[in-house]
């Protein structure tokens, strides 16, 4: 049997992860300054959500009030010129990666930043070496939003609401393929904790990039050989980007790596076919994930995403069961697929406290999971 899954960010909500409205109030939140942290590696944190010698240090960088202050200015203005029903992240994160740098807009926003930093900080040239550059802030942001999207409750408080899931998933006669639109691990961690084995493309054969101690980092290639398919069509917290340097005989070139150690984001080394070490750092340590309003040109720009989405299309077709939930049928390029697969698929259950199947479906069961079993059969 063929089951397929739809995961969005409802999904992850059990575990205690915000939606997106919830992020949005953060980023919007008046008393933001004091509320993120800078850290030393130039990595962004979330004051609460942080403990130890973080919390200290993160506030001792000369980038954290300039840069903030840029957030809450772009933020103003995003607002003052966009309809309400566009005030989110994705719609803003969107907008400052559209904008001109040198244009009339972000000219005003680096000014009223800098007046502002100057009147804080009137005894000192607190601006001196850093850029007020959408660069900067998309940074900052994407920092910011990864920082909210690593599972902070413990795993055993959530992991039984998932049981229904898990249970359908480790029938050994399913053929399981996971699509999912979320950047978190909750779905790692739920598949890990019930032994139960998955492919996610990613690799260490044929590995060219290494860790600080040798041992092989996996990269996308595209390998999917497990019974269960973990497809991350928007990518994740824990995948990165490697740019090879001009330097090497790669230059040019990129391969996403994925880990969970701090060194090896930062430090993840290229090798050579003779064994010699090309590269010993990585340019990119921000997390990579896809957000905005267009999506689709972005997974069409990137091989990785281009793979994702293909098997996508070509695989979701065909199912004899698609679960979809937590999914509020907002990204065009996600429903599109969803609509020219329906008539092959043989059941749908769509499991939505607040939004229904959109579609007409011969088989089709809505759950609303507040007041609902969720039977998954």
């Amino acid at each position: 049997m063929k089951v397929s899954f739809i995961l969005g960010a409802g999904f992850s909500f059990n575990a205690g992860l915000p939606m997106a409205k919830d992020i949005w109030d953060r980023l919007t939140n008046p008393e933001i300054e004091e509320m993120t942290l800078c850290l030393g590696s130039s990595e962004w944190k979330w004051a609460d959500l942080t403990s130890g010698p973080d919390l200290h240090n993160g506030r001792l960088s000369f980038e954290r009030v300039p840069i903030t202050l840029l957030l809450k200015n772009a933020i103003a203005t995003f607002q003052a010129t966009s309809p309400p029903e566009e005030h989110n992240y994705e719609a803003f994160y969107a907008w400052i990666w559209e904008i001109d740098d040198e244009g009339e807009v972000w000219q005003n926003i680096k000014q009223q930043t800098a007046i502002e930093v100057r009147d804080k900080f009137p005894d000192s040239d607190v601006l001196q070496g850093i850029s007020l550059s959408t660069k900067n802030l998309l940074f900052c942001l994407v920092h910011l939003i990864d920082d909210l999207l690593w599972p902070r409750k413990p795993l055993q408080e959530y992991s039984d609401l998932y049981a229904p899931y898990l249970s359908l998933m480790s029938n050994q006669e399913h053929d399981v393929r996971i699509y999912t639109l979320n950047h978190d691990r909750i779905v790692e961690k739920l598949l890990d904790r019930w032994w139960l084995k998955y492919s996610d493309g990613f690799t260490i054969e044929n590995s060219p990039l290494i860790d600080p101690n040798d041992d092989p980092v996996s990269i996308f290639g595209n390998s999917f050989e497990e019974r269960i398919k973990l497809y991350k069509l928007h990518g994740s917290i824990d995948q990165h980007l490697y740019v090879y340097a001009n330097e090497t005989d790669k230059a040019g070139e990129y391969d996403y790596f994925k880990t969970l150690d701090y060194h090896t984001k930062h430090s993840a080394k290229y090798v050579d076919a003779s064994g010699e070490v090309r590269q010993h750092h990585n340019f990119y340590i921000e997390p990579r994930f896809i957000t905005g309003r267009n999506k689709l040109v972005l997974i069409k720009e990137d091989y990785m995403y281009t793979a994702l989405y293909e098997a996508f299309k070509n695989d979701l077709p065909g199912s004899d069961l698609l679960i979809i939930n937590g999914y509020s049928y907002l990204d065009p390029h996600v429903n599109d697929v969803i609509e020219r697969s329906r008539d092959s698929i043989g059941k749908i259950i769509n499991i939505n406290p607040g939004t229904t199947f959109p579609l007409e479906h011969s088989n089709f069961m809505n759950i609303n999971p507040l007041n609902e079993a969720i039977i998954l059969d």
